[in-house]
């Protein structure tokens, strides 16, 4: 008979396994949990019930459980493609989310690679402003360069570019 999978997480404050999600589909499952994580690190495991009939009683069923697993969560980074410091009050500045971050930077570059922004990507966003933070930056596409560090101390580095709209 088919088997019925659920992905339950460790919750510390209970000492104990807490049904997350009942499934036929254990890397979504498991890719949601990950995704809905309100830790850096997660453990969990798997259980599975399988439904069976025996001479005496039908329909009863079978519970196993996998070995717990702890899984680190990547950190998650949210970077905009464009924003619009044109005074409407609407995506004036660039600015970086970040979950699961312990520390990170970004600098921003002019097409000549000049650099026309540095900041705190955790606290800090660039109004679309030159390197003097007075004269408007022209409209155009401006490269940028993170530099971080996970929760779990992992360190990494993303590029790519934003369009800066007038």
């Amino acid at each position: 008979t088919p088997v019925e999978y659920s992905v339950e997480y460790f919750d510390e404050a209970l000492n104990s396994y807490i049904p997350f999600k009942t499934t036929n589909n254990l890397e979504q499952a498991v890719q949601d949990l990950l995704n809905s994580s309100g830790q850096s690190e997660i453990k969990f495991r798997v259980m599975g019930r399988q439904f069976v009939d025996t001479p005496l009683w039908a329909n009863q069923f079978i519970n196993s459980y996998s070995n717990p697993f702890t899984i680190k969560v990547p950190p998650g980074i949210y970077i905009p493609t464009a924003f619009t410091p044109n005074g409407d009050g609407e995506n004036e500045k660039f600015g970086i989310n970040v979950k699961f971050v312990s520390d990170a930077t970004f600098k921003i570059f002019d097409r000549w690679g000049g650099t026309v922004f540095e900041g705190l990507a955790m606290t800090d966003e660039w109004d679309g402003t030159q390197s003097n933070g007075i004269t408007p930056a022209p409209a155009g596409t401006y490269a940028y360069v993170i530099n971080a560090t996970s929760d779990s101390g992992q360190t990494f580095r993303l590029t790519g570019s934003v369009l800066l709209l007038r």
